[in-house]
């Protein structure tokens, strides 16, 4: 039976964990609330757009945009390294090997710990060792999209996916295997595409469709990478909201503990009292 010394230092461990708790899901929310404020412009995709309606896409051959049939591709995994992320990092790993075929295809894994997961389920990848911090969200997009142009226009790929947490809600990370290459005009031009007139494109029109789809995905990993770290907070602060009512559960058990050893000892020290002067008038 735990003593009432052992039982408050329980207590006092239990109260220690709660705050840092605390702490920590405020600190995730203030971050959740700061990503969710940041403005992000959409004038560089109307740009994009409007450079893509100028170029007739369907004439133009190159890699980027064409389609084949059961291609080795290549599987982008952005995880988390932060604590309380294990979760939405699971449900990540599972999405990766979602079709996954291992002579064929090839994962990369933003985050080392995504990365252990993956191989526990008996895949290999590659690890960029670079977070998805708000000041590595561009370097380790052009990264990647730098990645991506050097084995996609080698030949050693055909199709690229990225694999992200899309936060639905506070309450909902939704996981998502999202296809970026080949490159349709439907990824990135809204409506109906309006053909263009006869005009000069310099320096060539291949050349000019592959500068385009590059900047365009480097604009889109930056937005899941973006989107990505705003799910992770969300799932940071839920998981962290469990283990606080957990940790309030196990408070107030502790502290029904404390008072029922504490009443026990103070009933036996009455009964002992009485017991002694009932035998010194005696």
């Amino acid at each position: 039976m735990a003593t009432l010394c052992d039982i408050q230092k329980d207590r006092e461990g239990m109260d220690l964990l709660h705050e840092i708790t605390e702490t920590l899901k405020g600190a995730s929310a203030a971050r959740l609330h700061g990503l969710q404020g940041q403005k992000k412009s959409t004038k560089f995709n109307e740009y994009l757009e409007d450079f893509f309606r100028i170029l007739n896409l369907q004439h133009v051959v190159h890699p980027f945009l064409r389609e084949e049939i059961s291609p080795p591709i290549l599987i982008i995994a952005l995880t988390s390294t932060d604590s309380f992320t294990g979760e939405v990092n699971s449900s990540i790993a599972s999405k990766v090997l979602d079709g996954f075929t291992p002579d064929r295809d090839e994962v990369i894994v933003i985050g080392n710990r995504g990365a252990a997961l993956i191989e526990e389920l008996g895949a290999k990848c590659t690890v960029f060792e670079k977070d998805l911090s708000d000041e590595q969200l561009l370097p380790v997009a052009r990264m990647l999209t730098n990645t991506i142009t050097e084995k996609y226009l080698k030949g050693k790929f055909r199709k690229v996916d990225i694999v992200y947490p899309h936060f639905v809600s506070l309450a909902r990370q939704e996981v998502v295997k999202l296809n970026i290459l080949p490159f349709h005009p439907a990824k990135a031009i809204r409506g109906v595409q309006a053909l263009p007139e006869e005009g000069l494109i310099e320096p060539s029109v291949y050349r000019v469709a592959e500068i385009l789809v590059k900047l365009w995905m480097l604009r889109r990993i930056t937005e899941l990478c973006w989107e990505s770290n705003v799910s992770f907070a969300a799932g940071r602060i839920l998981r962290l909201e469990g283990s606080s009512q957990e940790l309030a559960r196990v408070k107030e058990q502790l502290r029904k503990e404390y008072f029922r050893v504490k009443h026990a000892l103070n009933d036996k020290s009455i009964r002992e009292v009485f017991a002694a002067r009932i035998g010194v008038d005696k």
